[in-house]
């Protein structure tokens, strides 16, 4: 995976990240060292060095548990088998293959990992907000979170196209070249 967009997927799963767990931190009293950090580094770019880093390791956190979360589901709810190490060398198949194709399916799988962040911000957003008593703003979340899991599968479902049409094609150029 190109470095850029990594730190681009994680940073925005972090910041979306951020929206939630800032007022459960505050009312844990995290504040304190929000506050302390903010003084600190005075009010400037110096934040910037600060906070970013913790939202890009907070959006690693959130993708590895959505993920962590959605291989749960599937096996235990919907009673799917695991498909990850198929996937992952369907994976190196076409980055080793073809470098067009890779960086194709890069930003399918990059597409996917924003939603499936997402949806788990959104549904942790719901329920946070729920603690705090603002129904109007949870029935939103749960509402858009909803709306999400529908574009995530969508989502899942191009990727897991776009790799199996690949190697097809990759295949099928090997084929041709014996």
């Amino acid at each position: 995976m190109q470095f850029g967009l990594a730190l681009f997927e994680y940073l925005v799963a972090g910041l979306c990240g951020a929206l939630w767990l800032i007022p459960i931190g505050n009312e844990w009293g995290l504040k304190i060292i929000i506050d302390a950090v903010t003084k600190a580094s005075g009010i400037g770019d110096l934040n910037v060095f600060i906070f970013i880093p913790i939202f890009y390791v907070l959006g690693i956190y959130i993708d590895r548990s959505a993920s962590f979360i959605n291989k749960c589901l599937n096996k235990f709810v919907f009673k799917k088998e695991d498909s990850s190490e198929a996937s992952y060398l369907r994976t190196v198949r076409i980055l080793h293959s073809s470098e067009r194709l890779g960086l194709a399916m890069e930003y399918y799988v990059s597409r996917e990992r924003i939603g499936r962040c997402t949806s788990l911000n959104l549904f942790i957003g719901a329920i946070t907000l729920a603690f705090y008593n603002h129904w109007y703003g949870m029935a939103l979340c749960v509402a858009i979170f909803i709306f999400s899991l529908l574009i995530t599968k969508n989502l899942k479902s191009l990727s897991d196209d776009f790799k199996n049409e690949s190697l097809k094609i990759i295949t099928d150029y090997q084929y041709r070249q014996n």
